[in-house]
């Protein structure tokens, strides 16, 4: 049974930070202590008992300084640790390997078992109606309306647009539409840095919007990479306003 550092096991969020600290060897970093995961379950489609996964290829963290901060970028995540990663000298590399990916596996299972127990708790209560899913349509059906049906490439390029004033349709109503129907995109901390002062903090919207289509173009390692560039500069804005 999974064990939450951070979060409510009966009411998960659907984002799942997973991490495990690291004895000696670390395959992705030498220098890393630690190894961190992050998982999306989609809510969309919960009424039809359907929970899409999305699993972001494994990172590294030099320190604990690091692992907090990817925490605090997902304030609304679930923390989950593992067992410590550490190679034993008289096991095979490759077996150690394959043992940990599946206990990780069995770890994304219960997850998404955990998030499906929850939705369908929560779709039972009272007052609670069924095929309200999980946001009130009356709250999204204004704003939906005003974005043609789109896909996920155009999605993000009409995002684009909005942040570069290029296009008439509201911010706020292109992350919503992210929200109800792309969740995998962390579309929340790009609006958290939405409007902050600085040159330093108006890079940051074009760094988030080339991860994203790297993310959509399935590059892990290049948004990998740009997700690195976005917390060191995230970390030394909030340095420079200390």
């Amino acid at each position: 049974m999974l064990e939450f550092i951070k979060g409510n096991l009966q009411s998960p969020t659907g984002n799942l930070i997973v991490f495990c600290n690291v004895n000696g060897f670390n395959p992705i970093l030498p220098e890393g202590r630690y190894i961190v995961c992050h998982v999306v379950v989609s809510f969309v489609s919960a009424p039809a008992n359907n929970f899409p996964v999305v699993v972001f290829p494994p990172a590294s963290l030099i320190d604990g300084g690091d692992l907090q901060q990817v925490i605090d970028f997902h304030p609304y995540s679930d923390v989950v640790q593992l067992p410590d990663f550490e190679l034993p000298g008289d096991v095979d590399e490759k077996e150690y390997m394959n043992k940990r990916l599946e206990e990780f596996n069995q770890s994304v299972i219960e997850y998404v078992e955990l998030c499906r127990d929850g939705i369908q708790k929560n779709m039972k209560a009272p007052g609670v109606k069924k095929d309200m899913g999980l946001i009130p349509l009356s709250y999204l059906r204004p704003l939906a309306e005003k974005i043609p049906p789109v896909d996920e490439k155009q999605s993000i390029d009409l995002l684009e647009k909005c942040i570069k004033n290029e296009e008439d349709t509201p911010v706020q109503t292109i992350i919503l539409h992210f929200e109800k129907n792309f969740p995998k995109y962390d579309i929340k901390n790009l609006e958290r840095i939405l409007g902050l002062p600085g040159s330093g903090a108006q890079l940051l919207p074009a760094l988030y919007i080339k991860k994203f289509r790297a993310i959509f173009e399935e590059k892990y390692e290049e948004a990998a990479d740009l997700q690195s560039r976005i917390i060191i500069l995230e970390r030394t804005l909030a340095g420079n306003k200390a």
